[in-house]
């Protein structure tokens, strides 16, 4: 099971079911390599964000312009990624 859409990053839920069925947190999309993690860090949905890190989600891993997850969430919102 993979990640076919950012859609089911906005359901916790979702992706609780895809993390428990073995999708791969740091599976990176082609285009611009982006991980369910960085679009978590985006919109900044901590509960999503400890629920990927929790399943390995690695929040040192870049983007293609270079940013990690940590990075993404400072510049999106003006504050360190959280402390989980």
């Amino acid at each position: 099971m993979e990640w076919i859409d950012g859609t089911k990053l906005t359901d916790l839920d979702a992706v609780k079911k895809l993390c428990s069925e073995g999708a791969n947190p740091n599976h990176q999309a082609k285009w611009q390599k982006l991980s369910p993690l960085h679009l978590a860090s985006i919109l900044g949905d901590e509960e999503i964000i400890e629920e990927l890190l929790k399943n390995g989600g690695d929040p040192k891993l870049k983007q293609s312009r270079g940013e990690s997850s940590y990075e993404l969430y400072k510049i999106f919102h003006d504050e360190e990624f959280p402390a989980i």
